[in-house]
């Protein structure tokens, strides 16, 4: 994709030779990834040390140069193409390609004939078409990286759990360090956060990884049916016990039992499930026979736990059998920098689910990571599944999404949320989107029609329609 994006920076701004150059961690230095215009002879001369000529000086600063005269520039190395400089003057533009604020590579192209003030405009598009090639290695990175062992470094995709944030982070880091105990684990955030996949990476990072991982919904079970399914039950000990059973605990005996919802249970099964917090041991429904088993305990919850102890609802001295290590997953406002990373997931493997190659565009993606989903990653990837299965275009832009939005089934949440505001449903996200954008592009046109249009890639009456939908006018003096 990338060499294609090159390709037509020649052909419609007449940018040369262009290279994208990245990091390579294994060797510690910078190596040419794509090449438009070289041989692969040239492509393999083309390694670089951080600090090293024009592009080891743009990683390892990163800022962009242009250098007007490259035949006088002493940090030239001439080391790829060899540029015949007797013809004419050759320009090189080089920014650096950025994810967040860490560099990953750089991208160069030479600029024959040009005048000062064109290379700066050129620069500054550059710099833009880096950005956006800085999300794609990022994402490319994140798929292609194996998992890492529970005693490696802070990962980005952890078991898949996705994110390169801060927050994420910190939450990988303290994986690494409970997974390979048998410490009693409590999963604290709001529904969708993905609790119950943080301890499938648990479990998988653990010395229990050969053995069983059981999950149990306490939430959506009755008292009669949950009790049962925990501890199993003998044969007649109520209507329907045609046989005897074994329960969850018994299933996952040297394994890992995550009771998800766990402040769902009620008060009689708490008692019970408080024996086998202490003593490892428990009876079937219906019968005498003590079983013991060796389970590690993961519980997750939404619910305030600290309160429904003080009102009665959740025995004290479970709630401290539980909250040996309390981890708290932050909910998807919370780190909305990794939506790319996760979009880009989803995308892929709803894409080969499907059978369809389906992108974002990148204002579809600003729309996506400005929204504030209330349904945290549980519901981003729901919108993703539906709008692969729906749509028809291979690039998803606002406006496809503005078309689809009555089948995405984004509830309009309430205010409140850090970032929010009152009229931040997705729908509405895509129409305050698309106006700033056109005020933007107007504004930078000079309020000309015609070029706020070609900024846009629309045609002006598009442009007109747009205007009087959302109440936009002209300054006075520029009618």
């Amino acid at each position: 994709m990338i060499a294609q994006v090159l390709a037509l920076l020649d052909r419609r701004l007449g940018l040369g030779h262009g290279m994208l150059i990245l990091f390579d961690p294994q060797t510690d230095d910078l190596a040419i990834e794509v090449a438009h215009g070289l041989t692969q002879e040239e492509r393999a001369r083309g390694r670089y040390r951080i600090g090293e000529g024009i592009t080891g000086a743009v990683f390892k600063d990163g800022k962009p140069l242009l250098i007007p005269d490259l035949s006088r520039e002493p940090r030239f190395l001439n080391r790829t193409i060899r540029r015949d400089f007797s013809k004419e003057v050759i320009s090189m533009l080089a920014v650096p390609v950025k994810f967040s604020e860490e560099t990953v590579g750089v991208l160069s192209v030479d600029r024959k004939g040009a005048k000062q003030a064109e290379m700066e405009q050129d620069l500054q598009f550059l710099i833009v078409i880096a950005a956006l090639i800085g999300q794609v290695v990022r994402v490319r990175n994140v798929i292609a990286r194996p998992l890492p062992s529970p005693g490696s470094s802070a990962a980005t995709n952890f078991s898949g759990v996705i994110g390169s944030s801060p927050a994420m982070q910190q939450l990988f880091e303290l994986i690494q360090q409970v997974a390979p105990s048998r410490a009693t684990l409590l999963l604290r955030g709001e529904s969708g956060t993905g609790k119950e996949l943080l301890a499938h990476t648990i479990h998988a990072a653990s010395p229990r990884s050969s053995q069983s991982f059981i999950a149990v919904h306490c939430a959506s079970l009755p008292a009669t049916l949950l009790e049962s399914e925990l501890f199993g039950h003998e044969r007649g000990a109520f209507t329907g016990a045609v046989a005897q059973r074994r329960g969850r605990f018994e299933l996952a005996d040297r394994g890992t039992l995550f009771l998800d919802e766990v402040g769902d249970i009620p008060l009689p099964i708490q008692t019970k499930l408080l024996r086998v917090l202490q003593e490892r041991e428990f009876e079937r429904v219906g019968g005498q026979k003590t079983i013991r088993a060796d389970v590690r305990i993961i519980a997750a919850t939404h619910r305030p736990l600290e309160e429904m102890v003080r009102s009665g609802e959740f025995r004290e001295d479970l709630y401290y059998r539980l909250n040996v290590v309390p981890i708290v997953v932050p909910p998807l406002r919370a780190h909305k920098e990794d939506i790319p990373l996760l979009a880009a997931h989803f995308l892929a493997r709803f894409g080969r689910e499907h059978d369809k190659s389906v992108q974002l565009s990148s204002a579809a993606m600003t729309m996506l990571t400005d929204y504030r989903w209330p349904g945290n990653v549980r519901e981003l990837e729901h919108c993703l599944e539906r709008l692969v299965l729906l749509t028809t275009r291979p690039v998803i832009t606002p406006d496809e999404i503005q078309a689809l939005a009555h089948f995405l089934d984004l509830p309009q949440a309430s205010a409140g949320h850090p970032g929010s505001s009152e009229s931040a449903s997705l729908p509405q996200s895509v129409e305050e989107l698309e106006r700033s954008q056109l005020a933007a592009a107007l504004e930078r046109s000079g309020w000309v029609k015609v070029r706020a249009a070609r900024r846009l890639g629309i045609t002006p009456r598009q442009i007109d329609y747009r205007m009087k939908k959302y109440g936009l006018r002209p300054p006075e003096g520029r009618e």
